[in-house]
């Protein structure tokens, strides 16, 4: 049986509310990026699901240049080693962190956090 959008929600919820500390504190894979990337789907959700208006959700086409998608991997391979968040990176080339983020998995096929994790992968080998 489907789950209705409260008992989705209440279970997104109490599902990753308890390992949301500790991303936090842990740093390496899933640190504040993946917690920005999860803040950020989850809010997406609750507009749709749940505002009386739906949200106008724009065409990322054009958002994020190639030269401008390049200052962001350019930062994070200088930054590898450190914690990174959406709204850092976002802020670099001047978008908001749902529309870099968007962009970003656009032009790249993968997620700012996933590629940030094959970065580390890359370098650890």
């Amino acid at each position: 049986m489907a789950q209705s959008g409260k008992e989705f929600m209440s279970n997104i919820t109490v599902s990753h509310q308890s390992n949301v500390p500790n991303h936090l504190e842990s740093g390496g894979l899933n640190g504040t990026l993946y917690v920005d990337a999860l803040k950020n789907a989850l809010s997406m959700h609750m507009l749709r699901r749940y505002c009386a208006q739906k949200p106008n959700l724009l065409n990322f086409e054009g958002c994020l240049s190639s030269g401008k998608l390049q200052i962001v991997i350019d930062y994070i391979n200088a930054c590898i080693d450190r914690e990174l968040s959406l709204t850092e990176l976002a802020n670099l080339v001047h978008l908001s962190p749902y529309y870099f983020s968007r962009s970003f998995k656009q032009m790249t096929g993968n997620t700012p956090h996933h590629y940030v994790i094959e970065c580390r992968i890359e370098k650890a080998k």
